[in-house]
This record gives C-alpha cells, structure tokens and sequence, in this order.
C-alpha cells in the first residue's frame, strides 16, 4: 500500500452492496490493510451512513509492482 511507499497495482477486488442509499446521504468509509505479505497485500473496507449501517463492503488485492512512490527517509 502506499504507507508503505511501495507502487501497488491491483490484482482483485470485490464490492458488495449491503444496503441502499439515497441523494445526500452522509457515508464514511473505514479501511484496514489485513495481510501484507512480500509483494501481495489484502484491504477490507467497511462503508457506513451516519447511523452507522453498513451499506457496502470491499475487499481488495494488491501486488507490488516495483518503485516507491516517495522517499522514506524524508
């Protein structure tokens, strides 16, 4: 992931509609790296509306593909 300052490129993804939502609607997205493992890391994010149902789900794979995105040591 990019915390990490390593070039990710997308390997999968899945998202899932949990709930509807309407024109105005107030979301807040939570996300959490799960597994990071040489070049292969794993993401879940949680979409909630403002009473706190979740309303959509994502699960994502990422493969490192070489490069970092900025200096570490800065």
């Amino acid at each position: 992931g990019n915390s990490h300052s390593r070039v990710p490129g997308a390997a999968g993804a899945e998202i899932r509609v949990r709930a509807q939502t309407r024109l105005g609607d107030v979301l807040i997205a939570t996300a959490a790296e799960r597994q990071r493992e040489g070049r292969d890391g794993s993401y879940d994010i949680s979409v909630s509306n403002a009473a706190g149902t979740v309303v959509a789900t994502f699960v994502g794979r990422s493969r490192e593909i070489g490069g970092t995105l900025f200096d570490p040591s800065a």
